[in-house]
C-alpha cells in the first residue's frame, strides 16, 4: 500500500472531475464505479495491504489490474473517436502519475495530505479548462476528506465494522461526517 498510496492520494483528488468529464451514462455505470462508491479501497486500507482477491474489477480506477497485469486501468472514459477528448484524458492520467512518480514518502507526504499544494500545482492546469476553480477545489476537497478517512488509524470498532459494510454511504457516521457527490 506504501508504494500506491501517492497515486491513490492524487486520484482521488481527482476522481470527481475525471467523472465529470466523461459522459453522463458512464457516471453511473456498473463497469466503472467511482472508488469512493466501492468497499475495496477501505477493505485494503484497514487490511493495510492489496489483496488480489479484495478488489473489484469494475471499479472506475482498477487496481486488479496490478495483479492480472503490472498496471492501473482507469475505465471511466467512454469509447470515443474525439481526439481532443482522448488527449485530454492522457493529460489527466499523466498528471496523476507524475504526481505518483515525484512524491516523496515520509513526513513531506503527510504534509501534502495536510495542505496538497504541489497535488493543487499539477491538478488546476490539467482541468482548468474543462472546470472552474470552484468545482477543482470541490473535488480537491473531497478527495482529501476520503484519503484522510481511509488513513485514520484511530478507528473504533463500531465505525471499522461500518467502514466495511455496503451500506457505509447511507451510514448515519458517513452523512453526519461528509458529504457525498452525487452530480
Amino acid at each position: 500500500m506504501t508504494q500506491l498510496t501517492p497515486l491513490i492520494f492524487m486520484y482521488l483528488l481527482c476522481e470527481d472531475l475525471m467523472y465529470k468529464f466523461v459522459e453522463p451514462h458512464r457516471r453511473k455505470n456498473i463497469f466503472c464505479v467511482k472508488t469512493k462508491e466501492t468497499k475495496y479501497l477501505r477493505q485494503s486500507y484497514v487490511s493495510e495491504h492489496l489483496n488480489s482477491e479484495r478488489l473489484y474489477k469494475y471499479a472506475g480506477f482498477n487496481l486488479l489490474s496490478l495483479f492480472n497485469h503490472g498496471t492501473v486501468e482507469f475505465r471511466m472514459l467512454e469509447g470515443t473517436y474525439d481526439q481532443n477528448k482522448i488527449l485530454n484524458w492522457i493529460e489527466f492520467i499523466d498528471t496523476i502519475q507524475e504526481y505518483a512518480k515525484t512524491a516523496q514518502l515520509g513526513l513531506s507526504f503527510k504534509r501534502e495530505v495536510k495542505n496538497p499544494e504541489r497535488a493543487r500545482s499539477l491538478i488546476y492546469p490539467a482541468f482548468r479548462d474543462h472546470f472552474n476553480e470552484e468545482e477543482i477545489e470541490k473535488s480537491i476537497q473531497a478527495g482529501l476528506e476520503y484519503f484522510r478517512y481511509l488513513c485514520c488509524t484511530t478507528i473504533t470498532p463500531k465505525i471499522h465494522q461500518t467502514f466495511l459494510e455496503d451500506g457505509f454511504f447511507s451510514s448515519k457516521f458517513y452523512t453526519k461526517n461528509y458529504v457525498r457527490l452525487t452530480k
